[in-house]
């Protein structure tokens, strides 16, 4: 999938011009032994930028952050990723009758969201290696398109601030869809976890609408009550943002 835009714009803050649109191109790399091992990766068309360095570092790191070559090869991240797998995975289920193996593995990492100052990328893992359920991780990155930076929730004040914490609750209330604060307590893992909530482990995730908060599995419940994800508009948080943060939307 590409995107594409003629359009220039530059940053009132002073920073380079940027198009509105990361052009994008996708590459894959399956292997079927053993098991199916797939993963699909989306990565800027122009490998030149600062911008395009800091995302296939990302990707590099999320393919496993064991390659040294250039951070602009997606072949050879893909392959080297996909032929390690195979590897590790033959090895564990070394031994087993052919339909006994269950394996199925699928990374996922795509363009998700962005305007003229930031783009958004997701990744999403699906995991089967046997047992009663298989598992499902996600994850993601912002950046900032003129230099690459990656937004993180360092960029976010008064993360322990009474009124911060109301926000991520009632998104949380939202999500598992119950209204009050005793059947909120009684969804988490642990219990203090409603005291003094975690940030996710995701970095914020910046979408049209606002910012996006994603839980895994067993982050802060349990399997049962999924991985917790919402969005909480920008009109709404924006007071906890700093302006690194603001400058983006």
């Amino acid at each position: 999938m590409s995107l594409m835009s003629g359009c220039d714009r530059s940053g009132s803050d002073g920073t380079a011009a940027v198009s509105p649109v990361l052009e994008v191109v996708q590459d894959s790399l399956s292997s079927s032994v053993p098991g199916e091992i797939c993963a699909v990766v989306e990565f800027p068309a122009d490998t030149s930028s600062l911008l395009s360095r800091a995302i296939g570092e990302y990707i590099a790191e999320t393919l496993g952050g064991s390659w040294e070559g250039s951070c602009v090869d997606v072949d050879g991240m893909l392959k080297a990723y996909v032929d390690g797998l195979s590897s590790a995975y033959s090895g564990m289920f070394s031994g087993l009758p052919a339909d006994e193996v269950s394996c199925f593995d699928k990374l996922t990492i795509v363009k998700y969201a962005e305007n003229d100052k930031f783009v958004t990328f997701v990744t999403s893992r699906e995991m089967y290696l046997g047992g009663a359920h298989g598992s499902l991780l996600t994850g993601g990155m912002t950046f900032r398109k003129a230099d690459g930076r990656r937004i993180g929730w360092d960029v976010f004040t008064g993360k322990y601030d009474e009124n911060f914490a109301g926000l991520v609750k009632d998104g949380l209330k939202k999500y598992w869809n119950i209204s009050s604060d005793e059947e909120l307590r009684s969804c988490f893992l642990d219990e203090n976890d409603y005291y003094s909530i975690p940030l996710p482990e995701c970095p914020p995730l910046f979408t049209p609408e606002g910012i996006e908060f994603v839980y895994n599995e067993y982050e802060i419940a349990a399997y049962a009550y999924g991985r917790p994800t919402f969005t909480i508009p920008y009109s709404e948080i924006s007071d906890y943002m700093m302006v690194t943060a603001r400058r983006l939307l």
